[in-house]
């Protein structure tokens, strides 16, 4: 796994409000840990050697780790080892068993803040760790968010609530977010600093659609990365929810119901194209090319 591998040429900012190529791939990286995490409490019920070894090497340390089996939700708190102040870091776990699958799928809607409609899966997953993240939030202490899949959704809902408690999110970094509710929901958003990051065909972030009442919706300005190493900040919805559409012919066949979920958690390269750059791990990959590129253009 090698996680963190070159994390020392990677300058990490946690109390930087604004996007950073160096920022999305340390919390890149902590997702793509998060998953090892998650599959290690499942099979062994405790975590190996060399999960600490690569915090480390990171410097930082687990403080909690979250979870409620009835809404299969996962998170876990990261805070640095050694820091004049200390950073914290909450990273919610993606789509990683079936339950997550059916999670999903689901497009109903609930209330959220008596403002807008979001994701009632969604929203139920938040509610279910609420206790524990109030237990860990305080107005003193900048936090930063991350999540990859329905882990960006979560996320999502996290940062906006927080940010509407006035308490110090300094940014929340979502890869490869489902929608998260209507677009009252997305006005609620602007003001919290969260950073979309769509890579290419990523199908993922163009579900759920919109069905009757229930409104789906993105904001614009997703940070997109293209095949061929492209970075494009700033993006319409509208130009990339007509790309990733595109691949609902395709996906329909491909996703029988019987075999879906193994090809889903096959290695990226077993994949077509619009599943496997939902992979966290090929989210990575772009983001390390704009760093390279970025050091390739320095003086």
């Amino acid at each position: 796994m090698n996680h963190f591998a070159g994390c020392e040429n990677v300058h990490f900012e946690p109390a930087l409000t604004t996007y950073s190529h160096a920022n999305a791939w340390w919390l890149a990286e902590f997702c793509r840990l998060l998953y090892r995490i998650d599959d290690q409490l499942e099979q062994f019920r405790k975590l190996p050697a060399d999960i600490d070894l690569a915090l480390d090497r990171a410097g930082f340390k687990i403080v909690r780790i979250l979870c409620d089996h009835a809404t299969s939700t996962r998170a876990a708190v990261f805070t640095t080892r050694s820091a004049p102040t200390p950073q914290t870091l909450i990273v919610f776990c993606g789509t990683n068993a079936v339950s997550d699958w059916k999670m999903n799928i689901q497009t109903l809607q609930a209330d959220f803040l008596g403002e807008a409609r979001v994701h009632k899966g969604f929203k139920q997953c938040i509610e279910s760790l609420a206790e524990e993240l109030r237990e860990l939030t305080t107005p003193e202490e900048g936090l930063l968010l991350a999540g990859h899949s329905l882990g960006a959704a979560l996320a999502s809902l996290t940062a906006v609530q927080l940010s509407r408690q006035r308490l110090p999110v300094q940014a929340c970094y979502s890869f490869g977010s489902p929608r998260v509710g209507n677009q009252k929901f997305v006005e609620l958003m602007k003001g919290a600093r969260i950073y979309r990051l769509v890579n290419n065909c990523d199908i993922v972030t163009a579900v759920p659609r919109s069905l009757g009442l229930a409104e789906y919706a993105h904001g614009d300005g997703a940070f997109f990365f293209g095949s061929n190493g492209e970075f494009f900040p700033g993006v319409p919805d509208a130009e990339l929810q007509e790309r990733q559409l595109s691949y609902f012919p395709q996906l329909r066949k491909y996703a029988d119901l019987s075999s879906f979920f193994d090809r889903a958690k096959a290695l990226s390269t077993e994949l077509p194209v619009y599943l496997a750059d939902h992979a966290i791990v090929n989210y990575r990959y772009q983001i390390a090319r704009q760093l390279a590129s970025d050091t390739d253009r320095s003086p």
